[in-house]
């Protein structure tokens, strides 16, 4: 290096001005480097998800073959538990119930007969045993035989209700196999069967009608594998959708699966990756009242 250069004012001005710029760049330079490493956990994403019922849906159908007779309900019909939503073909049932019920009654008829007829040589044997001497042993021993012989045909007939009662539970039991009815309030959301069809259980059971819970609803949805660490049970939310008008609405993580899947949600976005393994989460929504069964939404 020149020596004369080296004591001139302008080369330290120079040397001054390059110092001061290389103190105030290079920590950022350096800030700015390593974010593009390491991302920032607090940065948000939008992921897909799906309005559901948190009992999901429930398919009714029955656990016995038969022949729809009826169907009660449609599609969008509001039902409360208990509600009648089908029924099948079930004279020959009815007619089961009606002969085991008359069974039963005649039975029950037969054994206060049977009681009577008891109690009458009961008593007529407590005469006998009274009068001592004055009634031979011939008679007092009649008297004790046909004593027994009425308790005996009382004791028979009452096992014999037992058995008429069990038969009568179980023609009652076919026959409200037949009585489709809703477990809990919900909407009919499809009705896959038809009044007519035979319905098979040898398989599956067939679908009758599929119900929803529709005052418990909440969000299914999918985060990408690769920021599955950046979402926490509690972690705030919005969700918005093109329904909502796009409005915000407030969110929460209320529960994140432990198993990873493929992505079942399917998004509009063009550029979305399909067959991606994604964490699904569960999120409250504030308000319910803009949430639709099977609405599909952005949750940023």
């Amino acid at each position: 290096m020149d020596s004369k250069n080296f004591k001139k004012p302008w080369f330290w001005a120079v040397g001054l001005l390059f110092g001061t710029l290389l103190y105030f760049l290079w920590p950022k330079a350096k800030l700015e480097k390593d974010q593009m490493i390491k991302p920032p956990l607090n940065m948000s994403m939008v992921i897909p998800g799906k309005v559901e019922s948190v009992s999901q849906e429930i398919q009714l159908s029955f656990d016995r073959p038969g022949t729809i007779q009826k169907i009660y309900v449609k599609e969008r019909d509001e039902v409360k538990a208990g509600q009648l939503i089908s029924e099948l073909v079930h004279d020959d049932l009815e007619a089961q119930v009606e002969v085991a019920t008359a069974a039963v009654e005649e039975s029950q008829a037969n054994i206060q007969l049977l009681e009577t007829e008891e109690t009458y040589m009961k008593d007529r044997l407590a005469r006998r045993e009274q009068l001592g001497t004055v009634v031979s042993q011939e008679d007092l021993e009649q008297a004790k035989i046909e004593f027994d012989q009425a308790s005996g045909k009382r004791a028979s007939s009452r096992a014999l209700l037992k058995v008429k009662e069990g038969e009568l539970q179980v023609a009652r039991a076919n026959l409200s196999k037949v009585f489709l009815k809703a477990p809990i309030d919900g909407r009919v959301v499809r009705v896959p069967a038809q009044e007519g069809e035979t319905v098979m259980t040898a398989v599956e059971p067939q679908p009758i009608a599929i119900l929803a819970d529709m005052q418990h609803l909440r969000i299914r949805a999918e985060v990408d594998e690769a920021r599955i660490r950046e979402v926490k049970v509690g972690a705030k939310a919005w969700v918005s959708a093109e329904a909502f008008s796009h409005e915000r609405v407030p969110a929460t993580v209320i529960q994140i699966l432990d198993i990873m899947g493929q992505n079942k949600i399917q998004s509009e976005d063009p550029k979305a990756k399909e067959d991606t393994s994604v964490l699904e989460v569960m999120l409250d929504v504030e308000k319910k009242e803009f949430l639709k069964l099977g609405l599909r939404v952005d949750v940023t």
